[in-house]
């Protein structure tokens, strides 16, 4: 609970989307929204997608700093790496910039 100290998480979570709706009390004034969360979960909660990324309508309860159940449109991804956040490599950015500076300056001699 609250996720403190160490935190055996075998699974990184990535949510991210607009509000559409809030019910059982929650603040209306939240309504579209758009929220990026990121948590760190025990369990697989998209086995039964069988995919590691899904998008569309979520209904979310007890998410934290929302009263009630919301409903957004969005996506959500869920990883065992890296965050979620995939990334380029930067060797080949390098690589093509080094390229383009000594054809540069072939062109230029």
């Amino acid at each position: 609970m609250g996720k403190n100290g160490t935190f055996p998480a075998r699974f990184c979570v990535k949510i991210s989307g607009r509000i559409l709706s809030i019910e059982d009390g929650g603040n209306a004034s939240h309504l579209n929204t758009v929220i990026f969360y990121r948590t760190c979960v025990v369990d697989n909660i998209m086995e039964s997608t069988k995919s590691l990324e899904t998008s569309g309508n979520f209904r979310l309860k007890g998410f934290p700093d929302f009263n009630g159940t919301i409903r957004l449109r969005g996506s959500m991804s869920l990883c065992t790496f890296d965050g979620c956040n995939h990334a380029r490599n930067l060797n080949w950015s390098w690589t093509i910039i080094i390229s383009g500076l000594l054809f540069t300056l072939y062109i230029n001699s």
